[in-house]
């Protein structure tokens, strides 16, 4: 039975072999009901609103052109909020480096979130863009932001009562091809500060 999910992919043309081969199939593994590429010029905070206006589900789960799932990520992510009061589900993730400079670590490394905490999320964001999320409580990616908006989602999520469930397990690997806003570190800087200024965040 396919899950109640629109899978929103903001596809980067350089990644279509890759996403082809890899990402997409791994979706397809997950059972989503709904699958929405967005290949049209655009930044991904633009791509990802766009999929979300032709969302058809009650759940949406923004994947990106450079991961492969799980077999039940998003199996886990439903049963973790289905008929429950959370209103979004997230994970531990890998990040797999294929180059130096692509990433400011430089090698292959885990992300590790942790559980629910409003004010933790405050101070900085343990929850990744890759989470379920229920379609009624999507306020929309703000694309005039440099960066971190996933982070400026999350907080505006939760500042409207919204609470979210901690998985405790890796159900996604991400993999850095090239130069991001992450290995930018005067621009990463500068993103995370807007945020902070926009939600009057103290440092």
């Amino acid at each position: 039975m396919k899950l109640p999910i629109s899978v929103i992919i903001p596809l980067t043309k350089s990644r279509e072999p890759f996403f082809y081969n890899y990402c997409l199939p791994s979706v397809e593994a997950n059972n989503p009901q709904q699958i929405i590429i967005e290949d049209d010029e655009g930044s991904a905070p633009y791509k990802r609103n766009l999929g979300a206006s032709k969302a058809t589900q009650p759940y949406l789960f923004f994947c990106d052109d450079d991961t492969i799932l799980s077999k039940n990520c998003l199996p886990k992510m439903f049963q973790a909020i289905h008929a429950k009061e959370e209103v979004f589900a997230y994970s531990h993730y890998a990040v797999i480096v294929t180059k130096e400079e692509a990433h400011p670590i430089g090698k292959n490394f885990i992300h590790q979130s942790k559980p629910f905490n409003a004010k933790a999320l405050q101070k900085n964001n343990y929850i990744d863009t890759m989470s379920l999320l229920k379609t009624q409580s999507f306020p929309g990616f703000d694309e005039n932001l440099l960066g971190y908006q996933d982070w400026d989602l999350w907080l505006r999520v939760v500042n409207s009562g919204g609470t979210g469930a901690f998985i405790d397990d890796l159900l996604f690997m991400k993999f850095c091809f090239d130069k991001g806003i992450s290995s930018d570190r005067i621009r990463h800087r500068e993103a995370k500060e807007a945020v902070r200024s926009k939600h009057q965040l103290a440092l």
